[in-house]
């Protein structure tokens, strides 16, 4: 049989001229069909082959031809990189996140970038097969970013683009079938999905690292062993024992139903304090087996005082709607400093990432990523004390609830110590399986859960507390989801150690709701939560004068400026807008170092109910601690007319808004004390310590004589 033969090698052709007869002229071949396909591959195996590239575990070719003057054509197949790369899945970005935009309220947009993720199959150094997601811009430029972290061996620089352009064939043509020219048909190999880069619930699927939806940067960090129902035994006998870790369990158990049962207003910190050696690191430990081995250093869950704020700021987005477990945060104080420890408390708390500046653009802040989880944490000594002075205390004490190993009232492992290092030992053996077991849960029972809660929540407005809970709408939530939480453990670990994390809930909700505050302190508490908001929502207010920057040590004047103005881009270039405008009228010493006002516009209101903030309550506040504009004859105005320039710097539809202004309070040892820096003399008139200075100035004399 005679076939025309134009795809083969210089090498095959060299191999097959000894031993067939060829008529050159005619580039004739007598060849066997077997030997005619095998002729015609580029290598043994291909992935994938069309008439322009073979892809498959020998490389990536290409295929060229090169035409004579007497019409011969010489066929090649050219080898441009020996580790191969293949898209093999187009994956679009699942949004949950759809809002209507202020400029045109038609068409729905997305406050997100959409983004395509491409998945694809490659060998690594090892000849290993690997996948991996990327950014579809990062395949068409070769990224050394995303494919070398994972192994693969870029092609020579001469290389690239011919690789690119071969992937985006693969991209173009990857949708229907192709037929090889040996004659072999390939089935479309794109096949389409949808993932997320965020983490969390995302369209009633939680996503984490490893997770088939998930498409970020991040390796799988939650893996399980030995027995589910050995470590649900083992942890339900503990906390049956163990009232103290059964609150926490709860805690962490509800952290998995944000975002999809509700979204709270702030992380609450439960925090178990006490001496060395209380058992505090172990549970923490323990509690570190739901997600994967409970050992430190090894698990995604458990942080210790070496963490540092931009570690946290990357992991923490991946724990969103779960948990996270810091040890040790007590010597986070002592190591770095009280206004370091603040600032991760309230970047913990509020959920959200730093506002800062991209490094490419001094004009542009950094898209930043949220979370809402349940953190625990562990300390020798409570926060509260060694903050205690802090300008922000009073938001801390509102976001820090405190359990004592030596509590009366919520009691802690009361048998033999002995059994705890057994349980230790066998959940190295046997975790991770918590976790799958709680979100199936969640999942599957999603719709009664919502009603519990709400039901929970309506409860605390009505009964015994009903007094303080439904002026209090944070702590009714945080109270409702321990007890959402203590079901959890009921449904997950049986009913007695249900009950168990039960009446430390019990105890936690009579406890908040006796706290008491004069009248004055509790407006204070309204404002100081209202000027957490404003920081939180930084990134969504129109500012003119200055801005904090988030960063200790570099807070100049012409830096906050320029902060200012990069927020105030961000929040008029966002689908929404602006929703509040502030004037700050000196440079900020803190994220809450407010002072100036604020004009609140209707766009901010559904913003501060989310918050846990109503406005009522909010203008009640700013009523009685005087913080309202005033008319000439001295009525406090509750929405103020707007001028025409300030209309239009708002952006404002109606000429009206809320105005609040902003100052802090002067703390106590303040309002007691107008001279602090003169305590020595604070047996003296103020009148005779001026005479005495006016004495010694007139003589130049500047140390003051000793007064008894």
């Amino acid at each position: 049989m005679l076939v025309i033969i134009k795809d083969i090698t210089k090498a095959q052709y060299k191999k097959e001229r000894r031993v067939f007869n060829m008529n050159e002229k005619d580039n004739v071949l007598q060849l066997t069909p077997k030997d005619f396909k095998r002729a015609l591959q580029a290598q043994d195996n291909p992935w994938r082959e069309t008439d322009e590239y073979s892809i498959g575990a020998e490389g990536i070719f290409i295929r060229t031809i090169k035409t004579y003057k007497n019409g011969v054509e010489d066929v090649k197949w050219v080898q441009i990189h020996p580790f191969p790369l293949m898209p093999i899945e187009s994956v679009d970005m699942l949004d949950s996140d759809i809002q209507e935009s202020v400029f045109d309220e038609e068409n729905q947009v997305s406050s997100k970038d959409t983004k395509t993720y491409t998945k694809v199959r490659f060998l690594d150094l090892n000849g290993q097969e690997r996948f991996v997601k990327i950014p579809q811009s990062e395949l068409s430029q070769i990224s050394k970013q995303s494919l070398l972290a994972k192994r693969w061996p870029l092609p020579p620089a001469n290389k690239m683009s011919k690789v690119a352009d071969i992937m985006l064939k693969v991209l173009a043509d990857g949708r229907r079938t192709v037929v090889s020219p040996a004659g072999v048909e390939y089935e479309p190999c794109i096949k389409i999905t949808s993932g997320s880069d965020n983490c969390g619930w995302v369209n009633g699927e939680h996503i984490k690292p490893g997770h088939p939806r998930y498409v970020g940067d991040e390796e799988c960090m939650t893996f399980k062993a030995g027995k589910a129902e050995t470590q649900i035994d083992i942890l339900g006998q503990w906390y049956a024992q163990d009232e103290q870790l059964a609150l926490i369990a709860a805690h962490q158990l509800v952290g998995y139903t944000f975002g999809n049962i509700f979204s709270p207003s702030v992380n609450l910190i439960i925090e178990l304090t006490g001496d060395p050696g209380d058992g505090k690191s172990v549970r923490l430990i323990a509690q570190s087996s739901y997600e994967g081995i409970p050992i430190k250093g090894h698990n995604i869950l458990y942080f210790d005082a070496t963490a540092s704020i931009a570690g946290m700021e990357r992991l923490f987005p991946l724990l969103n709607s779960g948990s996270v477990l810091l040890d040790e945060f007590d010597k986070i104080v002592n190591n770095k400093g009280a206004n370091i420890a603040t600032e991760m408390i309230f970047m913990i708390c509020n959920g959200t990432q730093r506002v800062l500046a991209e490094a490419n653009d001094n004009k542009k802040a950094r898209k930043i990523k949220k979370w809402s989880f349940s953190p625990v944490v562990a300390s020798n000594k409570p926060i509260v004390e060694r903050l205690d002075g802090h300008e922000s205390i009073m938001a801390i004490k509102d976001r820090i609830w405190t359990i004592h190993t030596c509590d009366e009232e919520i009691l802690g492992f009361k048998g033999d110590l002995s059994i705890v290092n057994v349980w230790r030992r066998l959940l190295e053996e046997n975790y991770g399986h918590i976790y799958g077991i709680a979100i199936d849960y969640i999942k599957n029972n999603r719709i009664a859960l919502i009603k519990k809660f709400e039901d929970l929540r309506n409860e605390l407005y009505k009964k015994e507390y009903g007094d303080h809970y439904s002026k209090d709408m944070r702590d009714a939530e945080m109270i409702a989801s321990l007890q959402l939480g203590a079901d959890l453990v009921s449904e997950i670990f049986g009913e007695e150690a249900g009950l168990s994390a039960h009446r430390a809930v019990d105890v936690f909700k009579r406890r908040v709701a006796n706290t008491t505050f004069n009248a004055d302190n509790n407006y204070k508490i309204v404002i100081e939560r209202f000027k957490e908001w404003i920081a939180d929502n930084i990134g969504s207010i129109r500012i003119d004068g200055f801005a904090y920057t988030g960063s200790y040590g570099r807070n100049s004047e012409e830096q906050q400026l320029d902060q200012a103005e990069r927020l105030t881009n961000n929040a008029i270039m966002s689908n929404r807008g602006a929703i509040a405008g502030l004037e700050q009228s000196r440079p900020m010493q803190h994220r809450t170092d407010f002072e100036g006002c604020i004009w609140l516009k209707p766009e901010a209101e559904a913003s501060l109910k989310k918050s846990g903030i109503a406005i009522d309550e909010l203008m009640k506040a700013a009523k009685e601690l005087d913080l309202l504009p005033k008319t000439k004859r001295g009525e406090l105005i509750d929405k103020q007319k707007l001028s025409g320039q300030k209309k239009d710097w708002l952006e404002n539809k109606t000429s009206y808004a809320i105005k609040i202004l902003l100052y802090p309070f002067p703390e106590e040892n303040e309002l007691n004390n107008e001279f602090e820096d003169e305590v020595f003399y604070s047996n003296v008139d103020r009148e005779d310590i001026d005479s005495l200075v006016e004495q010694n100035i007139n003589a130049h004399m500047f140390d003051l004589p000793k007064i008894d």
